[in-house]
């Protein structure tokens, strides 16, 4: 995965805060004063408000054509999420998704990227089978009182204990990112079959697919190369 992908991935989103409860992207109220989490969890307990949202991330999602293409430029794993958490960081709230990885189905190596410094420290420090999801500007958490909303929905999309099937790109053999968004991503069920997070429509969309087939081709091809828990190529 190239350096620039790496840089989208955690990109800062600065935010500004307005008096409807909702914090936009600096392009959107261009006079408004910059404020941190912090200054906006302030504001709006000073004018009564118990929620605000922070602005959209907009950073662009990668498209190749169809599922050959995909595979050849991004890694698909099983995995089961063990563990999310969502911290602040100056103008935006980060999340945090700790995987264990049951097994890798196709993809390129992994960069040579280290864990950034501003994953948590406990999460930094994992097995060889485990990698760290890292979705900025995602999340919800209550500070002060005061229910702060991402712009973004990934972390409510997935739920701890379950397994996936994600198209993600390796900045490290430990940090990765969705370079399809949610669109590639599948909850993988107890009998094997595959649920795609977004609809069908959507993901032939992020994968230029020709046919509405795209997430019954990544059916099959899971099916095909799938291997039993713990006994997967890793990484």
């Amino acid at each position: 995965m190239s350096k620039n992908l790496f840089l989208a991935v955690f990109g800062l989103t600065l935010l500004l805060f307005s008096s409807s409860g909702t914090v936009w992207g600096q392009n959107r109220i261009p006079n408004e004063p910059l404020r941190t989490v912090d200054q906006a969890v302030d504001e709006a307990k000073a004018k009564g408000l118990t929620e605000i949202t922070l602005g959209h991330w907009t950073g662009g999602q990668r498209t190749f054509e169809g599922l050959d293409g995909a595979i050849a430029a991004y890694s698909l794993v099983e995995a089961v999420l063990e563990e999310k958490r969502t911290t602040v960081s100056g103008y935006n709230l980060n999340s945090y998704l700790r995987f264990e990885q049951i097994s890798k189905l196709a993809g390129p190596p992994p960069g040579l990227f280290h864990m950034p410094d501003h994953v948590p420290a406990d999460m930094r420090h994992i097995s060889g089978r485990e990698f760290v999801l890292a979705a900025p500007n995602d999340g919800e958490l209550v500070m002060r009182g005061v229910r702060v909303r991402s712009g973004n929905d990934t972390l409510e999309e997935f739920v701890v204990g379950r397994r996936y099937l994600l198209f993600v790109g390796f900045s490290g053999p430990e940090i990765v990112g969705l370079p399809f968004g949610l669109s590639g991503v599948f909850q993988v069920s107890d009998t094997n079959n595959l649920v795609a997070l977004r609809p069908n429509g959507d993901v032939a969309r992020a994968f230029k697919a020709a046919s509405l087939a795209l997430v019954a081709d990544v059916e099959v091809y899971y099916k095909a190369h799938a291997r039993e828990p713990g006994h997967g190529q890793v990484r």
